[in-house]
């Protein structure tokens, strides 16, 4: 994540930055409109300069975001293809490869269906623009991170009520089959126009005895605690599944959650 900002019209996955109307299709406010969310009170909030800086760990030994070193071996990244279902737009019955069985054939003609579709949402609707008054510092939270700054963030988020959060896990290598848990990535939302965006680095926590963990433990808990709704792209609970063996949170204790792919069936 190079950049600090979150839009939708970038990553679909990502956390949303406003749930404010206008900014989203009519079909989502009139159903959105039917799901009653709570912003909380956010009269505590905190402008305190000594919470607001943390900087990134990216060239830290802590950091989960620098190049991942495997033996001799190195995984690099990529940036994705820009607009990647225009190569699927031009694909109808008639030019379908004919050497393809039918049920190729079915899946070939269903992507370029679905490229049509996603090209047709992509040149009607404005994409999301948001500003930085929409957003406090964005925050890494690892082995370094001042016990004052999440103090002051256990304070500031203590009335928020609706949470947005997304995760990411490390790809498997040759070392390692299965993939790992690696970002847990939380935004709170004070009101519709206001939001605090931890990153959470899961590898690189401190040790469970430490009064840091506890600190951030307690935020967590906090976080998903039975008061709040959690909201995700996906069931958030299969979201955090593979979290909860960190000990930050207990996931029985998540009981109003949403999930944002109910409005986009089709």
């Amino acid at each position: 994540m190079s950049s600090h900002r979150f839009s939708p019209s970038q990553n679909t996955h990502g956390l949303i930055p406003s749930l404010s109307h206008g900014n989203y299709p009519s079909t989502w406010h009139q159903s959105f409109s039917n799901t009653h969310i709570s912003y909380g009170n956010s009269s505590i909030m905190t402008t305190n300069s000594s919470y607001s800086h943390l900087q990134s760990p990216i060239n830290s030994e802590d950091s989960s975001r620098e190049d991942i070193g495997i033996g001799r071996r190195h995984v690099y990244y990529h940036q994705p293809i820009a607009r990647p279902h225009e190569r699927f737009l031009n694909r109808t019955m008639d030019n379908c490869p004919e050497h393809l069985t039918s049920k190729q054939r079915s899946r070939w003609l269903k992507a370029g269906r679905k490229a049509q579709l996603n090209h047709r949402i992509v040149s009607t609707i404005e994409p999301f623009q948001s500003t930085e008054a929409n957003y406090n510092s964005l925050t890494y939270i690892h082995g370094k991170t001042s016990e004052n700054h999440l103090v002051g963030l256990i304070s500031k988020m203590a009335n928020v009520r609706l949470y947005m959060i997304d995760t990411e896990s490390d790809r498997p290598t040759g070392n390692n089959p299965h993939t790992k848990p690696a970002l847990l990535q939380i935004q709170a939302i004070h009101y519709e126009t206001c939001s605090t965006v931890l990153l959470i680095e899961i590898q690189h926590l401190p040790h469970y005895s430490t009064s840091l963990f506890g600190l951030i433990q307690q935020m967590c808990s906090n976080i998903f605690s039975p008061d709040n709704k959690i909201i995700a792209w996906g069931d958030p609970i299969k979201e955090l599944y593979s979290f909860e063996q960190f000990r930050l949170f207990d996931i029985s204790r998540i009981t109003k959650t949403l999930n944002l792919q109910d409005f986009f069936n089709t």
